[in-house]
């Protein structure tokens, strides 16, 4: 049984206070894992800091004056 099993079967046996405790507990983790596009646009931003090619700007208005041209 995978750790997803057995954590599913023991919410499954709680009673609502345990879970009213458990959600209490736990419930914040969920809010800090990102979703699968969150995930993405930060794997993305990643890469172009990373890419030496890549263009960067120094300020807002650099990167305005940059569309504007």
């Amino acid at each position: 049984m995978n750790n997803r099993s057995i954590a599913l079967n023991i919410v499954n046996k709680m009673n609502e206070e345990q879970l009213k405790s458990f959600i209490c507990l736990f419930g914040w983790l969920a809010s800090e894992i990102p979703n699968e596009e969150t995930f993405a646009a930060m794997e993305e931003a990643e890469k172009m800091l990373n890419d030496p090619n890549a263009q960067k700007f120094h300020s807002v208005e650099d990167l305005f004056a940059e569309l504007r041209s």
